[in-house]
């Protein structure tokens, strides 16, 4: 009887039927937004030293400070012993944006740990970074606006800060 009704089914039943038994998280990587409200969440799960550091920014963007899903994102492992942390400030839910983004994009801010506090060791204003891998050794890539003699721009971690490769 599911047989004949498979074959009888119009196409667009039987992907309709196909989504019904995918998980809800799947299908949202599929391309199913689902809204994203800023949180406070984002920015208690923060290490002290980092989370005091964003805390600067609750004069100009309110209280209590909240941000998007990904406004932390974190880089470590490989054949690193470092942990890095980048944060997107234009995922923070802020009255106020002008101090946190230019025509050249908004704060970004990376911070590293080798087991202990974190400390920052990059701030910048683009429209985006990348926290990744080049060979084993962590990276960090610019992503700007317009095209220009540093961007775009791949700096490489050697063990105190980023440099130009």
């Amino acid at each position: 009887m599911l047989q004949d009704l498979l074959r009888r089914a119009p196409l667009a039943t039987i992907m309709l039927l196909g989504l019904v038994g995918v998980p809800h998280d799947v299908a949202a990587r599929g391309g199913i937004s689902r809204p994203d409200p800023a949180s406070t969440r984002q920015i208690e799960e923060l290490p002290p030293e980092v989370r005091k550091s964003v805390a600067r920014w609750q004069s100009v963007c309110g209280s209590p400070l909240a941000a998007h899903h990904q406004f932390a994102l974190y880089l470590e492992g490989g054949a690193s012993r470092y942990r890095f942390i980048g944060l997107h400030y234009e995922l923070l839910s802020c009255d106020r944006k002008d101090p946190l983004c230019s025509k050249e994009g908004c704060l970004h801010e990376v911070y590293v740990s080798i087991g202990g506090a974190y400390r920052r060791v990059l701030s910048v204003q683009v429209r985006d970074v990348e926290l990744t891998f080049i060979d084993q050794t962590a990276a960090v890539e610019f992503i700007c606006q317009t095209f220009s003699v540093q961007c775009p721009r791949v700096l490489l971690w050697n063990g105190k800060h980023f440099v130009a490769q």
